[in-house]
Order: C-alpha cells, then sequence, then structure tokens
C-alpha cells in the first residue's frame, strides 16, 4: 500500500546554479510508532505533529495517523453504515486540523480535529482521477475536484459548494491558500500529444503557468504569498525547478548529470523542496533565496518523497523501497 499513489505579465527569468551539496545540516530523527513495520509521512505543521499512514508486516490495510513519533493517534472509522472505511490523511495545517480521504461506496473527504470529525463532505464522481484534498494555513478546510468533459470543478468543503474553474482536460489541485488561490497541474491534448502545465487559479481567473523555454511544467505548490513552485523540462529535455512570483519566473538547476527531479513543496518564505535523481541515486533539495542546497543519498530502488511545513519550521522524510514495499519515515528541524 502506497499513501503517495492513492492523490500576461511580461516574464523574468533567472537561473541559479549555485550548488552546495553539504551545506544543509538536517539532523533526521526516526519516526516511530510501535508496532509498525511502514510508515510513510504525508504532513507535518509547524508544531512538529505529523500525519500519514502505518501498517504492519501481516496488515491487510494501512492505518491513519496523527501526533508525534511515539505517541500517536490512530484515526477511526468514520460511522458510516455498512462500511469499514479506512481514513488516510493527506494534510495537517498549524491549527491542528488534518484532511484526508476514505472510501466508502465512493471516495470521501474528512476533517479531523481535536480528536474527532468535525466535517464530512463528498469529494466527487471519478473514483480513479481523485488526487487527495487539501487544507492551508488559514480557514479554508478542503478543495477537490471531480471531472467532466472540458471542465474541471473545484469542490469547497468549507461552504459546500462547487464552482467551474476551466484548467484543461485533466486537473490535479495541489494547494490552496487562505485566499482561496488555488494551483495544481493539468494536462490537455494538442493534436495528439498530451501536454502537461501548471496553473494559478484566482476566482474565475486561470494563468497557466509555463516559464520561458518550457516544454511541460509539473507541481503547482502554492504559499500564503501567492508564489507557485514547481519543475519544468527545457526544450532540450531538462529537468529544472522553478519558483513564480508575481509574473516572474526564478528558474534553478540541479547538479550536473541530474536525470530527474520533482518540486514537493513551498513554505511562506518561498523556500522549495523535492528530490532528483543522477545516475547512481536519488537526493533531496532545498532552493532558498536562490541557493539550491543538496542533501542525502538514497539508492535508485528506494522512493524519497519530502514534506514541510508551513513556516519551514520541520521537514519530513519518507523513504519506501521500491522492490520491498516498506517504508520508513524521519524528522527534522529545518529553519528553512
Amino acid at each position: 500500500m502506497k499513501v503517495y499513489s492513492t492523490l500576461a505579465i511580461t516574464l523574468g527569468i533567472g537561473y541559479s546554479c549555485v550548488v552546495d551539496a553539504a551545506a544543509q545540516s538536517l539532523s533526521f530523527v526516526p519516526f516511530h510508532i510501535n508496532g509498525a513495520t511502514n510508515i510513510e509521512i504525508t504532513g507535518v505543521n509547524d508544531s512538529g505533529i505529523a500525519v500519514g499512514a502505518y501498517w504492519s508486516a501481516n496488515s491487510a490495510v494501512p492505518s491513519g495517523f496523527v501526533g508525534h513519533a511515539g505517541r500517536v493517534t490512530t484515526l477511526p472509522s468514520p460511522s458510516i453504515p455498512g462500511y469499514k472505511a479506512v481514513p488516510l490523511p493527506t494534510s495537517i495545517n498549524s491549527q491542528g486540523y488534518v484532511v484526508g480521504t476514505y472510501v466508502a461506496g465512493s471516495f470521501q473527504g474528512f476533517v479531523w480535529y481535536a480528536g474527532k470529525y468535525v466535517f464530512d463532505f463528498s469529494l466527487g464522481r471519478q473514483l480513479s482521477a481523485l488526487p487527495p484534498p487539501i487544507i492551508t494555513s488559514g480557514n479554508t478546510i478542503g478543495y477537490n475536484y471531480y471531472q467532466a468533459p472540458g471542465v474541471s470543478y473545484l469542490y469547497e468543503g468549507k461552504i459546500n459548494s462547487t464552482r467551474p474553474v476551466n484548467v484543461g482536460d485533466f486537473a490535479v489541485l495541489k494547494s490552496i491558500n487562505s485566499k482561496n488561490e488555488v494551483s495544481g497541474e493539468f494536462d490537455w491534448l494538442i493534436g495528439r500529444a498530451p501536454v502537461s502545465a501548471v496553473f494559478l487559479a484566482r476566482g474565475s481567473k486561470v494563468e497557466i503557468l509555463q516559464p520561458p523555454g518550457a516544454k511541460s511544467s509539473f507541481g503547482g505548490f502554492l504559499n500564503e504569498q501567492g508564489q507557485v513552485a514547481g519543475s519544468l523540462i527545457d526544450q532540450g529535455g531538462t529537468a529544472r525547478g522553478f519558483l513564480y512570483t508575481k509574473g516572474v519566473y526564478q528558474s534553478f538547476d540541479m547538479p550536473l548529470a541530474s536525470l530527474q527531479m520533482s518540486v514537493e513543496g513551498i513554505d511562506t518564505k518561498g523556500t522549495v523542496v523535492g528530490t532528483y535523481m543522477d545516475a547512481a541515486a536519488r537526493h533531496g533539495f532545498i532552493f532558498q533565496s536562490g541557493i539550491t542546497k543538496t542533501f542525502g543519498t538514497w539508492s535508485l530502488a528506494e522512493d524519497v518523497h519530502l514534506k514541510l511545513s508551513p513556516l519551514g519550521v520541520w521537514i519530513a522524510l519518507t523513504v519506501q523501497s521500491v522492490t520491498s514495499n516498506s517504508s520508513s519515515a524521519f524528522l527534522a528541524k529545518c529553519g528553512c
């Protein structure tokens, strides 16, 4: 079981290729849960409270959790007649609100706070196409979508309403901030070639974020300042990261010989985290104030994911073995 696989202004561009391979002294501490042999962290807040899923060697299904290492609360199954639903958290904000999904006939969203479910809402109709809901550091508690021909509908759990935003043939929402700005990525067809692009939606206005020279863009992680982080593939096939700020793109490179990269989060100060791969191993990176700092070395047979708390106080790491389907989780004070 893998939780991660269950969700026109004149533009300027600046390239940063300053890389410090040992600059970030992150001290990752194992995140233990008694009896668990596999743990995945899917979100962490600025108090160091993590959410995610865990299971043991003889577990048929995972269990969702919220808490500190060694002191977690297992989320109970929501009371749905005829179903034993498994709630899987996907995010936690700094006020302690947790959101996630469970299946009870169809995919449903939940909000958990102070030891109980405080809100419950349907996320749509296309079961195989649903990404996880998103929670912000502000008051809005969840967005999602369901797919209809030519239109992706945003669902706002807070006010129990839908509104159409035409962002392409297939949209995956990644982030929302307290200003109700939404970002993510979508695919659409040009001839027969699928193209991926990051978008930023403000009300009824949707911006396509394709940095200059980019063939495709991916990600779409948004902070409270309206900055969006993602990655791009340029015309030569090279992967780069980018940070979009009020119409201006700043791109940044990984070390030479990098083969892939994935942007996985941004905090309120514009610090971006993610992973990249070279021919020998996988690594993590932190892009901050124009400097790319790299850390860690993991086998190519391991899947590595990073999560950053809203203010950049904590960074969470999950390392999952592709071959043995085992996973371990870690937390570090980032001070990003």
